[in-house]
């Protein structure tokens, strides 16, 4: 991995660590799972977040438009924003495990139902 991807990934994981603090887990794995950083444009001062398709780049703006642009703002630079797009070759960019990262609180499933029925 180049220097430049390695800065990239850091920079992915305190966007993702801060969007935490805001947001369910649940949606940041489903949504940002695939996305990754594919460049930062220092002309137009923004991180390019690339998703794999149309559906989760609909559904990260939908989600994520506003507080993606608040933690860019946040953890890279007050100056820069986010643009999000679709870039077909992501899955070799940036695989990292966020359900690792994160800590999505899900049910017990081993909890069982007791009901006790009582004779009249």
């Amino acid at each position: 991995m180049s220097d430049q991807q390695q800065h990239y990934r850091m920079i992915r994981l305190d966007i993702i660590k801060y969007l935490e603090t805001i947001t369910d887990p649940k949606k940041i794995i489903s949504f940002l799972g695939q996305a990754c950083i594919t460049k930062i444009d220092e002309e137009d001062f923004c991180i390019i977040i690339g998703v794999p398709n149309e559906f989760i780049l609909v559904q990260v703006k939908k989600f994520f438009g506003d507080i993606l642009q608040q933690a860019v703002k946040e953890v890279y630079n007050p100056h820069y924003g986010a643009m999000i797009k679709v870039v077909s070759t992501l899955h070799d960019l940036h695989p990292v495990d966020l359900k690792k990262i994160l800590q999505p609180s899900t049910p017990d499933l081993t909890t069982s139902v007791t009901k006790t029925i009582s004779a009249p």
